[in-house]
């Protein structure tokens, strides 16, 4: 792993788990940036946020969050966003993160990332939604790239327009989920380094890499498995079109040791690295 903690822009993080916590905290081990999954922490624990501001002292932190619902027609719950405001003014991420999806609809929450149909009339309500939250949080934000497992009749562009089209008029950068683009283009029948290719490479902020489970028809976002080959070979690609980013490894289920972790982060920066040479 890279000692440099300067500069996670070109270097692979690891998603804070609760399990590893105190390791880390006890350890501090060399990694560029940890990023927090925000909604476990809205409730400002005096416990836990004691530990994220030690944590603070030695890591640069990234936010994601999974409830903004920014695809959806409902309005923002603003004191969703005054939460994160909040935790943000104390921790000081360097970005913040949520999906292309909504979550809930007509007050009903869902608790899944839902997907959006790729239509002109879904992009502008995303838009209207990322300017707004942008706006309450004072911050631009980074929108990724969901898996799916179904596809609406209604859509009238790819997915990789719908997704390029989010920083136009709002500023807003993307976190390109790779392990994403494999499952969504495994289930629905394209090939993920079309998607890749026709991206404008200078709105992605951020790679995120995960692994997931095979269930014969089709293939799950699980992020319980160590990072597959096949993704492994696009993140290479990627990387080489449009240059080193900062990069994610998740893993959130079947949660490993941490050394299985940093094994991952060390695959990682050697294909970030050898794009620099």
């Amino acid at each position: 792993m890279n000692t440099t903690l300067n500069n996670p822009q070109l270097f692979c993080g690891i998603g804070l788990r609760s399990e590893h916590m105190n390791q880390i905290l006890e350890e501090l081990p060399p990694l560029p940036f940890l990023e927090i999954l925000v909604d476990n922490y809205l409730n400002f624990s005096p416990v836990a946020l004691d530990k994220l501001t030690k944590l603070r002292e030695s890591y640069a932190l990234s936010f994601h969050c999974v409830s903004m619902n920014l695809g959806s027609t409902d309005p923002l719950d603003i004191s969703y966003f005054e939460k994160i405001k909040k935790l943000a003014d104390i921790l000081q991420p360097f970005q913040i993160s949520d999906h292309v999806c909504f979550t809930a609809i007509n007050n009903t929450h869902h608790h899944d990332l839902l997907p959006v149909p790729y239509t002109e009339e879904a992009l502008q309500v995303m838009k209207k939604n990322i300017i707004q939250a942008q706006d309450q949080l004072k911050s631009s934000i980074a929108i990724e790239n969901p898996s799916s497992y179904l596809s609406f009749n209604a859509s009238t562009m790819p997915e990789w327009e719908f997704f390029n089209n989010l920083p136009i008029g709002t500023g807003c950068e993307l976190l390109l989920d790779l392990n994403n683009v494999y499952v969504s283009g495994k289930n629905h029948g394209y090939d993920p380094r079309e998607f890749i290719d026709n991206l404008t490479p200078q709105n992605i902020a951020q790679f995120h890499l995960a692994g997931f489970e095979d269930a014969g028809t089709h293939l799950i976002d699980s992020h319980s498995r160590p990072v597959f080959g096949n993704v492994w070979k696009i993140f290479s690609h990627t990387v080489n079109k449009t240059g080193p980013k900062s990069t994610l490894i998740e893993w959130d289920n079947d949660i490993p040791e941490l050394k299985i972790l940093f094994g991952e982060v060390d695959k990682a920066e050697q294909i970030l690295q050898r794009a620099l040479k």
